[in-house]
């Protein structure tokens, strides 16, 4: 029987291990990420009409929405107050101006002039009569008194602060006076004296370790207008919610997209092509972190218009860059996280609009009156904590924390808060803020520092959540080598 002699071809199969035959045809991670990448530019290139407007629309939206501000603050009252000079004891006419002057150097007296020319002083050493006293107890301007720290106030300070304030005020308070004006902190604020009196204003003037100067103005004039001051109280003080609805379009914009490749099946049809789960999301991430940062780089032409000077200082204006970006960091996987859980693109842009507003206008405005307006600065600085979680709200609450700071006497001197300052990091400084019923609240104080760090913890979080929900919730997709029926 003859014997069959092995081939050739049985030997060199034998040499070759099994592997050999088996070609990787799976592209890597970077291949992957690279591949989604260009795919998402093609679709903005291609879409470059809705591309341009996503991009500008933030800005037009801060434009728009402080020209309006700037508007209101701009119109003039109804009726118009002038001077006669017998309704004050200077004399002055409609085209005089009283100014006074107070200073903690000589307490004791409230220099007055009218068009440059003095005027007989105000006596302030007088003990206060029971209206002053009752005024002053009420409003206590001396609380802003830079006292130098560990110096208990001084009382005889104090009532010689109250007695020429008033004093001065009292001597103006005719129907026909027609307005007053306070600058402090770089910022002229004018108010009608019926409304508001020169005591008022006297806590503003005094955060500023400058000698408090009350103008008044017998011509009519508008609330917050132009003055030498280049910052705009009103204007400045919205910024921090008129952000909160600007980015709101930035992130609908960004939500919108991936619903889309969701509701029209683009996402599984990359789930069957063998795309992983980890490209796709980090790719997306990427594309939507440059395009939200090209949107609210944007959104600083309208500070530089409007001259926001509060937010463009240069340690404040790091402190927003920081903000903004941390925004650009957290918000791309926050909205995964609603595509993921939406069943519908209208439920995505409800939870997207409410996340976004309520918790970001709305949010910031309440717990930051809560706070800084002392009606309870415990629930507010608990709130605000918990708040934090929607990435809108830490950008509206750093800015108007910002703001607040600049604006309120915070350490009186025995510390200056820095834009950065936090809890977490223990580069916040403790005080004591008072309530509205006059209770001490004992808190580190800090600015914007918490608020930029729990951006990026939180965009950390949020993509972490969203791997684990999505491959939990579609596992029956990402898995490219599953058996198709």
């Amino acid at each position: 029987v003859a014997r069959r002699s092995r081939s050739s071809s049985d030997s060199i199969g034998k040499g070759l291990g099994d592997d050999a035959y088996d070609i990787e045809l799976k592209p890597t991670f970077s291949q992957q990420v690279r591949g989604l990448l260009m795919r998402r530019l093609v679709y903005a290139y291609r879409n470059w009409v809705g591309t341009l407007a996503a991009l500008l629309i933030p800005m037009v939206v801060l434009l728009v929405l402080l020209g309006f501000q700037k508007a209101a603050v701009s119109i003039g009252d109804a009726t118009s107050l002038t001077l006669r000079p017998s309704s004050n004891p200077y004399k002055a006419g409609p085209s005089g101006h009283i100014v006074a002057q107070w200073s903690t150097v000589d307490p004791f007296v409230v220099t007055v002039a009218r068009n440059g020319q003095p005027l007989p002083s105000i006596d302030a050493s007088l003990p206060l009569t029971n209206a002053e006293a009752h005024a002053c107890s009420l409003l206590k301007p001396y609380d802003a008194i830079p006292y130098e720290p560990n110096t208990p106030p001084n009382s005889t300070l104090n009532n010689a602060l109250c007695a020429g304030i008033l004093r001065f005020s009292a001597s103006l308070l005719g129907e026909d006076t027609a307005w007053f004006e306070v600058t402090a902190l770089g910022v002229t604020s004018r108010s009608v004296f019926a409304d508001m009196t020169a005591l008022h204003m006297t806590p503003f003037a005094l955060a500023g370790n400058e000698p408090l100067t009350v103008v008044n103005h017998p011509l009519p004039h508008t609330a917050s207008q132009f003055s030498n001051s280049l910052t705009n109280f009103a204007v400045t003080f919205t910024v921090g919610g008129f952000y909160a609805i600007a980015l709101t379009v930035v992130a609908s914009t960004l939500l919108s997209y991936m619903m889309m490749e969701k509701t029209t099946k683009i996402k599984e049809q990359l789930y069957v092509s063998g795309c992983g789960l980890l490209p796709y999301w980090t790719a997306s991430w990427v594309f939507d972190f440059f395009f939200s940062l090209i949107a609210v780089c944007l959104t600083f032409i309208p500070l530089r218009v409007y001259e926001v000077n509060t937010y463009l200082q240069s340690d404040n204006q790091a402190a927003v860059w920081a903000l903004l970006v941390g925004f650009c960091f957290a918000t791309p996987p926050f909205n995964y996280l609603i595509s993921v859980v939406a069943r519908t693109s209208t439920i995505a842009t409800y939870m997207r609009i409410a996340s976004s507003i309520l918790g970001g206008l709305v949010g910031s405005f309440a717990i930051s009156l809560l706070f800084f307006a002392g009606i309870s600065p415990l629930a507010g600085l608990i709130l605000m904590w918990i708040v934090r979680i929607f990435p809108t709200y830490s950008v509206a609450q750093g800015l108007t924390t910002i703001f607040f700071t600049g604006l309120q006497n915070i350490g009186a001197g025995s510390f200056t808060p820095k834009p950065f300052d936090s809890q977490i990091l223990r580069t916040c400084h403790d005080t004591t803020i008072n309530d509205i019923n006059g209770g001490p609240f004992e808190v580190c104080f800090f600015v914007a520092g918490d608020d930029v760090i729990m951006l990026f913890v939180y965009g950390v979080v949020y993509f972490g959540l969203l791997l684990f929900l999505d491959y939990k919730l579609n596992d029956d997709k990402w898995n490219p080598d599953r058996d198709l029926p």
